[in-house]
């Protein structure tokens, strides 16, 4: 799940997910932008302020490896399909 579409799941503002994990507003819109890509460690902080399970992230991420095999993706997360889209 891509960072943008789970601030506004949880109805959290880049600024309050800045606040809550203690990380600057900077960084956060980085991650949001894709200019950066957080460590481990600052993944686990915003997932936990997120409410994300981890595992369900990795999913999306797997899914992501093989974009370029030409076969859709498709991951099932809290019990619904989502195709695995490339915005490029």
């Amino acid at each position: 799940m891509e960072l943008k579409n789970a601030l506004k799941k949880a109805n959290m503002t880049q600024k309050e997910l800045a606040e809550k994990t203690g990380l600057s507003i900077y960084s956060i819109s980085a991650y949001v932008r894709g200019l950066r890509k957080p460590k481990v460690e600052t993944k686990a902080k915003i997932y936990k302020e997120l409410n994300i399970d981890a595992k369900d992230i990795d999913l999306f991420q797997q899914a992501e490896v093989i974009f370029g095999s030409g076969i859709p993706v498709y991951v099932v997360y809290k019990g619904k399909y989502y195709k695995v889209v490339n915005d490029d």
